[in-house]
C-alpha cells in the first residue's frame, strides 16, 4: 500500500506478509510506505517477510526504509496485538528500521506488542565511503511506546556483510533520537545485536 494518509481501523485481523519494496537507489515499506499511517482498533496485526530492498547493491547511496512501514508520522493505536516478524531493510548504503522506519512513531493502547528476528542489513561498502545500519527493529526521530500489554523486541539485527570499509551500526532493536518506553506491562529486550 502506497499512499499519502492510509488509515486502517475497526477490521478483524490483518496480515501483511511476504511484500517487497524495491527500487534501484531507494526502497520505502515493503508493506506500507505513506506520509501518514494509522493502525487502529483492529484485531491482531502481523508483519510477517516484508521487504524494502535497493535493487542496486552496489551503489554506496542507496538508501532502505522500513521492512513493513514507512511514513512521516505513524500511529498504531488500540490494536489487539502487534506482531513484526522476520521483516528487512536492505541496501549497500544506509538502511532504516528492519520493520519500522519513521519520523514521529507512537505504539500506544495495544495489547501483546512484538518485534521478532527483524532486520536492517548493509550487503556491502565502496571504497572510501561507509555504510550503516539502524535500527533492527525501528527507527525514528521520536519513537514511543506507551500503554501497551506486554512488549517483546527478541533477535532483532542492525547489520553488515562488510568488514573492509567504516560501519556505523545503531540499535539492534530501536535507533532513535527521542526514545520513550512508559505504561507498558512487561518490557523484555532479549537477543538484539549490531554486528
Amino acid at each position: 500500500i502506497d499512499g499519502i494518509t492510509i488509515t486502517l481501523n475497526n477490521n478483524g485481523s490483518v496480515a501483511f506478509e511476504g511484500n517487497t519494496a524495491s527500487g534501484s537507489s531507494s526502497a520505502y515499506g515493503g508493506a506500507i510506505s505513506g506520509t501518514t499511517v494509522i493502525l487502529s482498533d483492529n484485531g491482531s496485526i502481523e508483519f510477517n517477510e516484508n521487504t524494502a530492498t535497493t535493487s542496486d547493491l552496489d551503489d554506496e547511496y542507496d538508501y532502505a526504509y522500513g521492512g513493513a512501514i514507512h511514513g512521516t508520522t505513524i500511529e498504531l493505536s488500540d490494536n489487539e496485538s502487534l506482531l513484526f516478524n522476520y521483516n528487512t531493510a536492505i541496501s549497500s548504503g544506509a538502511s532504516h528500521g528492519g520493520a519500522i522506519s519513521g519520523t514521529e512513531i507512537t505504539i500506544n493502547g495495544n495489547g501483546m506488542v512484538e518485534f521478532y528476528s527483524n532486520e536492517a542489513s548493509t550487503s556491502a561498502g565502496r571504497m572510501y565511503y561507509s555504510v550503516a545500519s539502524y535500527g533492527g527493529a525501528i527507527y525514528g526521530s521520536t519513537v514511543t511506546l506507551r500503554g501497551n500489554d506486554n512488549v517483546v523486541f527478541r533477535m532483532n539485527r542492525a547489520t553488515t556483510s562488510d568488514d573492509l570499509y567504516p560501519v556505523d551500526l545503531r540499535g539492534g532493536a530501536i535507533h532513535g533520537g527521542m526514545i520513550t518506553l512508559n505504561d507498558n506491562g512487561s518490557v523484555i529486550f532479549s537477543e538484539n545485536t549490531t554486528s
